[in-house]
């Protein structure tokens, strides 16, 4: 596809400024079938023109009137900061039990994906590969690490936003990803606010928490992210 083209592809009136773009990177590119006859010469999409051209329409396109209401409302919004010793987390779910990690580790949540194995890792903490906007990431299996029970996966609920997903967290010595069952939301809480760990949780993951957090009737275990990610970096190995 040529830089004509695409550009022909790009002012094409459409409702979404996204749906204007030829996304043959997503086709038969890196991110695609991998078809694309240039693939040999540049080896990746974001070497391509077309690639960039659409890049640079996008980010020069003109607001359309929504946006410019959308942001006009988000600036005029009364700003709310958090009190010295707030932590902000993002509380998600595997199995049965309900966790969480500070939102500051997290890279995106994303869909899930094809999960590809690796030799001889196939019973330990790395579950397998996984690749997400294009880059290979290690997933891990967190609920091998914590010692969680996985419930088998009876598809998508009705209920909004209960799906699994794949978080993809910055982790020491590199980002991976980690699949979940459920993702709830961020929340927040002071250090006063955490309740200790019960009697009854088993010892593989109380060394993981800090404590228990009540959230929308629910009990969530706060994790060490220092902790957890230096355990999970030293079991790739």
């Amino acid at each position: 596809m040529s830089t004509d083209e695409a550009s022909g592809a790009l002012s094409h009136p459409s409702s979404s400024p996204f749906r204007m773009l030829e996304d043959c990177w997503n086709k038969i590119g890196v991110w695609g079938d991998g078809s694309c006859p240039e693939m040999e010469r540049i080896v990746h999409c974001r070497e391509c023109s077309v690639f960039t051209t659409a890049a640079a329409r996008l980010l020069d396109r003109d607001l359309s009137p929504q946006d410019q209401s959308q942001w006009t409302k988000q600036i005029a919004a009364d700003r709310t900061t958090l009190d010295p010793g707030t932590t902000s987390v993002l509380i998600f779910r595997i199995g049965k039990e309900w966790l969480a990690l500070p939102t500051h580790v997290f890279q995106e949540v994303a869909e899930q994906t094809t999960l590809h194995s690796v030799p001889h890792h196939r019973e330990g903490l790395l579950s397998g590969l996984v690749c997400i906007r294009g880059e290979l990431l290690l997933c891990a299996s967190l609920e091998k690490l914590l010692g969680i029970e996985r419930q088998p996966h009876e598809g998508p609920s009705h209920t909004a936003n209960v799906y699994r997903r794949l978080l993809v967290v910055s982790g020491g010595e590199g980002p991976f990803a980690f699949a979940v069952d459920e993702v709830q939301g961020v929340s927040s809480y002071k250090p006063k606010e955490l309740h200790p760990l019960p009697a009854t949780i088993p010892e593989t993951s109380a060394h993981y928490l800090l404590g228990i957090l009540s959230s929308k009737g629910k009990s969530v275990g706060c994790l060490h992210d220092e902790l957890l990610f230096h355990a999970v970096n030293r079991g790739w190995v």
